[in-house]
């Protein structure tokens, strides 16, 4: 039997079938609109993924050499996505003003797959319906001047709470040093601190007062959550490498959903409890989901009342 021919053979077939691969993905239409032009040296199957792998310097300093070299709007293809990056400030004004419609899209990914209900979040659900009803919900609602001073009084309790908080913290530690001076010195991750004083504010704002089992555990599920949320994911890139899930990230991804959505059932079952006993001035936006969606008002996308709710109030 010849060895190196059948080798050669074998070599030559796998060359073809990823060019194959390549052209079905990545082929182009010779009567296609011109595209942006796109960035140099793309190698097959990963596209520019080599030119963003680097250890040492910051992503947005590579793009910033790269819009040096291309000029100030340039495309890249990241595995099977493209993209386009925009260095320019009057482009940019452009893109999200005169083409703001065409721009509105959102990529579909893994993580807003479980994090958002299957895209029915508000920032994570592609420009449609559902994305213009909870839009109008949240700009009337949440984003309002007139409900920003209502929930002041949400931002100055988070805010004493802090203050006191720390101050305990430094108590206990004079007590620890059986020392009556107030010389004692206690040493406080502040970046810790002040992830929980933004997590304050943003549980009173969303669902109000919160028990302090559900507090702790509610912190810790949204760290995992938002961890996971930026996550670079192998099968975003490369959809037919998904079912390997390399790194693991789409397991924890499930998991953590599953942890966010049982707090969020459990916050949920709560808030129809309290339905109707709370005043106007006392409703969060929990609250004034549930009455949107429960005063007639259809499911939109084929989403129930409960899953936009607890979605929109995820993310």
């Amino acid at each position: 039997m010849n060895f190196p021919l059948t080798a050669a053979a074998v070599l030559a077939a796998t060359f073809l079938v990823l060019v194959f691969i390549h052209n079905i993905f990545f082929r182009r239409s010779k009567n296609a609109v011109p595209k942006v032009p796109a960035a140099g040296f793309a190698l097959p199957i990963i596209g520019h993924f080599h030119l963003l792998a680097s250890n040492e310097r910051p992503a947005h300093r590579i793009l910033a050499d790269m819009a040096d070299k291309y000029g100030p709007i340039f495309r890249l293809r990241l595995g099977a996505r493209e993209l386009v990056v925009v260095s320019d400030s009057r482009i940019a004004k452009e893109c999200l003003t005169v083409h703001d419609a065409a721009l509105s899209g959102r990529p579909k990914a893994i993580s807003s797959e479980h994090f958002g209900s299957n895209y029915a979040s508000f920032a994570l659900a592609p420009a449609g319906p559902l994305w213009r009803e909870i839009r109008k919900v949240v700009v009337l609602e949440l984003l309002s001047n007139r409900c920003s001073d209502a929930l002041r009084r949400v931002r100055e309790s988070a805010s004493e709470k802090f203050v006191h908080d720390i101050f305990r913290a430094w108590l206990t530690a004079r007590k620890k040093d059986l020392s009556e001076s107030d010389d004692v010195f206690v040493t406080l991750d502040m970046k810790e601190w002040y992830w929980k004083l933004v997590m304050g504010v943003l549980f009173g704002i969303l669902f109000g007062e919160m028990h302090e089992e559900d507090w702790s555990g509610a912190v810790a599920t949204v760290k995992k959550f938002f961890s996971l949320m930026g996550a670079q994911v192998v099968g975003d890139y490369l959809p037919w490498l998904r079912w390997m899930d390399i790194g693991g990230y789409e397991k924890e991804m499930k998991g953590a959903a599953k942890e966010m959505d049982n707090l969020m059932e459990r916050l949920l079952q709560k808030h129809k409890s309290e339905k109707g006993v709370k005043s106007k001035e006392e409703e969060d936006f929990m609250d004034t989901l549930l009455c949107h969606f429960d005063c007639g008002k259809e499911t939109v996308n084929g989403f129930d009342a409960d899953t936009l709710v607890k979605a929109t109030c995820t993310y």
